[in-house]
């Protein structure tokens, strides 16, 4: 299941989808990629038109040239609240 993302890191923003996901984070396919290391701001734009704000660390980025499913960036989430738990569920588990 992709779902949208908004993100900023200072001035930089963009826009992306989820990737893989994770009880420590994610990957986000986005063709604006943010620096490794600084902290970022993720909103996830979860089905009924809710969202879910996170927080974390871009450990890794690909900036492969062109459009790309691996184009986009790996966070380590360092603030989540329990609802991302919910979240990884319907990863885990689409049919739920």
């Amino acid at each position: 299941m992709e779902m949208t993302v908004e993100f900023d890191q200072g001035e930089s923003r963009g826009i992306g989808v989820t990737g893989d996901v994770s009880r420590s984070g994610m990957f986000v396919r986005s063709a604006q990629v943010p620096s490794v290391g600084p902290s970022l701001n993720l909103t996830v734009h979860l089905p009924g038109g809710r969202e879910l704000s996170l927080r974390g660390r871009v450990v890794r980025s690909t900036s492969a040239f062109g459009i790309s499913p691996s184009r986009g960036f790996g966070l380590r989430l360092t603030d989540k609240p329990s609802e991302y738990d919910n979240l990884l569920s319907r990863f885990l588990d689409p049919s739920g």
